[in-house]
């Protein structure tokens, strides 16, 4: 064995033995399998596609004192099955030869200090998930197998009237799925102030990255979300982008009732298209949107599937969400149309999608969803599509 081995295994168990031995280290994970049957394309020739996917996390959190902590999380995602022999001739060699981890990453490894230097200061450093207000322009991206985490910095000072955070971030991974025309390097640095009021959220944000084309954009907006009288609330965000001249926006509107353990909910979400009066599409590029614009993904953000380029989205949606027979749940239904008609035929209209969702916890630790989409075109040349995922949800 070589020397250089030898003091790397006395090395790596010396550390480990230092680690497990204080007390303010606390361990946990994460076990996430996903099974779909994806049928997402509007032809008739269509075939049902089977995947499945798993993300493990590992976490370690060190806290020596208050006012620091250190958080490591290591990742591995995977579309199972996925690893390829080189022998084409032995692909039941695959999983026994191929030991790569091309699935493997740090998704979070950060330090955060509190109180620096003064009172109420804190700084986060390193990479993390960011999310701020709904995650409709800025998330973590949950749901997804891999998700989403930013490098850089976070600096937030606290007030007894409002937080505010001034971030310097950078990131590769623009949208929720792949996409070859994202830049090289995106940079995000902005504020967002949430300001303090009893039973009532309120928020105001602004930063700063570059389009495709390499050009400076500013977006700014404000959020706010509380009860309206008895069950009654809203959740209501205005955003507005500016490239040069060009300005675009974003809206989006909910109204809940709650009633006990249910929920009915009616709302409308607004990303322009770009017209011939200086009005630009609005990018929503780096927000958790499978939240919100159907769970079969067809419009996750204003360049991705059947929205063309420039025409925006209209998403008319209503909910209804409760808890029976041991299981959580929603029903949604959502109206798609464009928001610029590049046709000039006068039609905006898209589609329409349901989403079904069921949730059954086994225990503390694991739970189940179930999630079933149907998405009818608005051009009765083109096939209905559905969507299909079991998940298993185990955290440790």
């Amino acid at each position: 064995m070589k020397k250089a081995t030898i003091i790397g295994m006395i090395l790596t168990l010396g550390f480990s033995s230092t680690l497990f031995a204080i007390d303010n280290v606390k361990f946990s994970g994460k076990l996430l399998y996903r099974y779909e049957m994806d049928e997402r394309v509007w032809t008739d020739t269509t075939t049902q596609g089977n995947t499945s996917y798993l993300q493990t996390r590992l976490n370690a959190v060190f806290q020596p004192s208050y006012d620091v902590k250190v958080m490591v999380q290591l990742q591995d995602s995977r579309i199972t099955g996925s690893e390829v022999y080189g022998d084409s001739t032995k692909p039941h060699l695959a999983t026994l030869l191929d030991g790569s981890a091309a699935g493997f990453d740090l998704h979070q490894g950060y330090v955060q200090l509190t109180d620096l230097f003064i009172n109420n200061l804190d700084l986060k450093l390193g990479r993390y998930e960011v999310s701020y207000g709904p995650q409709r322009l800025i998330g973590a991206v949950g749901w997804h197998f891999i998700g989403r985490s930013f490098d850089g910095f976070t600096a937030t000072y606290h007030h007894d009237l409002v937080d505010v955070d001034f971030f310097n971030l950078k990131t590769k991974n623009v949208v929720e799925t792949d996409d070859a025309n994202s830049p090289e390097d995106i940079y995000l640095t902005g504020l967002y102030a949430n300001f303090k009021f009893d039973g009532y959220t309120a928020q105001a944000f602004s930063y700063l990255d570059k389009d495709l084309d390499d050009k400076k954009r500013a977006t700014m907006g404000v959020y706010a979300k509380g009860k309206i009288f008895g069950g009654l609330s809203h959740e209501t965000e205005y955003a507005l982008q500016k490239v040069g001249d060009v300005t675009s926006t974003m809206m989006g509107l909910n109204l809940t009732y709650k009633h006990g353990d249910y929920k009915i909910s009616g709302g409308y979400d607004y990303l322009s298209g770009a017209d011939e009066d200086k009005q630009g599409t609005f990018f929503n590029g780096y927000g958790t949107n499978h939240k919100y614009y159907g769970l079969m993904d067809q419009y996750l953000w204003t360049g991705a599937a059947k929205t063309d380029a420039g025409t925006g989205l209209i998403d008319t949606h209503f909910k209804v969400s409760g808890k029976f027979a041991g299981f959580s749940g929603k029903l949604a239904y959502h109206i798609f149309q464009n928001d610029i008609d590049t046709d000039d035929d006068g039609k905006t209209d898209l589609g329409n999608e349901i989403d079904i969702v069921l949730n059954k916890k086994y225990n503390d630790n694991v739970k189940f969803q179930f999630v079933h989409s149907t998405f009818t075109p608005d051009d009765a040349n083109e096939e209905s599509s559905t969507w299909f995922y079991l998940a298993t949800i185990i955290n440790f």
